[in-house]
Formats: structure tokens, C-alpha cells, sequence
């Protein structure tokens, strides 16, 4: 899917009495919750930026649906990077500006380094890089915001999440969190309630947010260094 494909189904959704609501499931987990909250009640004071390094070893066998670009629309960045990116959308806005770079590195059909930054409200930069290349040990799973008094890491995969807070003249602080075994459960039932409530209560994740998602994407991708 791409942003043209998912501009036409908020279109279709325009033209019907359906409902919609898109499956970027992180945002109803506690730590991104928690994270969020952190972010609004000015813990690390104002926004200067933020970074995310998705970078993992080459997968044993590209025979996987997720390196078959007619299925899976790219290879691993389009598996993981609309979590992430959703996430920053989540906590940031929608994006004022976006640009980005990706190539084949291997001699698969996806491609396997991209790198993009964006420009967000408030003059907020971020910048992700997502490389499926790296040698053992150089593997990286990391967010990390940066504001005018202090620091918030955090990890999106595996099953348990940690965040770490450290605030200008504080000790750190470290926060962690086992993620439900069902891990979309929180969001199914967000979900769920939208629709029992005919659209009377907040839709979780909007087509219109993904639709911003996707754009950024296309743009990361669409240009080959």
C-alpha cells in the first residue's frame, strides 16, 4: 500500500457510512502512553528533537512475505517503520516537511537502508535511519527524544519495553514494562468501542493519520542513493 492507495480508501470511507479505524496498535500500549503523557506534561522541558535507529543483522532467508514488494509493499521498513513513524505522529503532530533516501544494500528486491528526516511543529526535527545490513552487535532497536532539560530512550520491539528518563540535574530514571501477550488487545478494544459507539467515541487511529504515515514513507523511498 501507498499514500495514493490510502488517500482513495478515506475517500471511499467519505462516500459511505462505514467506519474505519487503522491498526497502528502501539499507541494504546502503556509505554507509549506513558511516554506521550511525559512529553505533554513538560518533563524533559521543550522538544529539540528526536531519533530513531532501527538497525538489525540480514535475515537468514528473504523468502518471507515481508521481502516480497508486491505483498508487503518494501521489505522490513514497510513492516516496522509505520509503527514507528505513527508513534512520532503520535507524540508530534502531523508533519510539516519530509524527505528521505533508502537503497538495496544486498541483493534483495527491497530495500534494506533508508534513512529520512522530518520536520514537525514547533521546530521539532527528527531523524530515523532503519538498516537491515548491520554485522552482530551493532543491532539497535532505540528512540531517543531530546529536550531543553533532559533526555527520554525508549525501545519499540520484543516483548518487554524500558524507558529511560534523565533530567538535567537528576539520576536517571528507568521505567519498565512487559507488553500483553496479545499485544494488540489494548487497541482491539479501542477499537471495538468505536464502533459499539457508531463513531460517538474517539476513533484510536485515524485513515487520515495513516494517510500521513504513508506519505512520509513514499517519500523516504522513493528516492535511491
Amino acid at each position: 500500500m501507498n499514500s495514493t492507495e490510502s488517500i482513495q480508501i478515506a475517500q471511499a470511507l467519505k462516500e459511505s457510512n462505514g467506519l474505519l479505524s487503522v491498526a497502528h496498535y502501539r499507541r494504546e500500549l502503556p509505554l507509549f502512553k506513558d511516554v506521550k503523557s511525559m512529553l505533554d506534561d513538560g518533563l524533559i522541558g521543550d522538544i529539540r528533537m528526536a531519533q530513531i535507529r532501527c538497525w538489525q543483522t540480514p535475515a537468514s532467508t528473504h523468502h518471507s512475505w515481508r521481502y516480497d514488494p508486491n505483498i508487503s509493499g518494501g521489505g522490513l521498513f514497510h513492516d516496522l517503520s509505520p509503527h514507528q513513524i505513527d508513534i512520532m505522529i503520535y507524540f508530534f503532530g502531523a508533519p510539516l516537511n519530509f524527505q528521505g533516501f533508502s537503497s538495496t544494500q544486498t541483493s534483495g528486491s527491497c530495500a534494506d537502508i533508508v534513512c529520512g528526516n522530518i520536520c514537525f511543529e514547533h521546530n521539532i526535527i527528527f531523524n530515523g535511519s532503519w538498516c537491515f545490513t548491520v554485522a552482530e552487535g551493532s543491532a539497535v532497536d532505540e528512540c531517543l527524544i531530546i529536550g531543553s532539560a533532559g533526555s527520554i530512550k525508549f525501545n519499540f520491539f520484543g516483548a518487554r519495553g524500558k524507558v529511560v528518563v534523565e533530567k538535567l540535574g537528576s539520576a536517571s530514571v528507568t521505567h519498565e514494562y512487559d507488553h500483553p501477550t496479545a499485544i494488540q488487545q489494548p487497541m482491539i478494544e479501542k477499537v471495538t468501542q468505536y464502533f459499539i459507539s457508531k463513531g460517538e467515541d474517539t476513533n484510536p487511529c485515524s485513515v487520515h493519520d495513516a494517510i500521513k504515515v504513508m506519505e512520509v514513507m513514499d517519500s523516504f523511498t522513493s528516492r535511491s542513493g
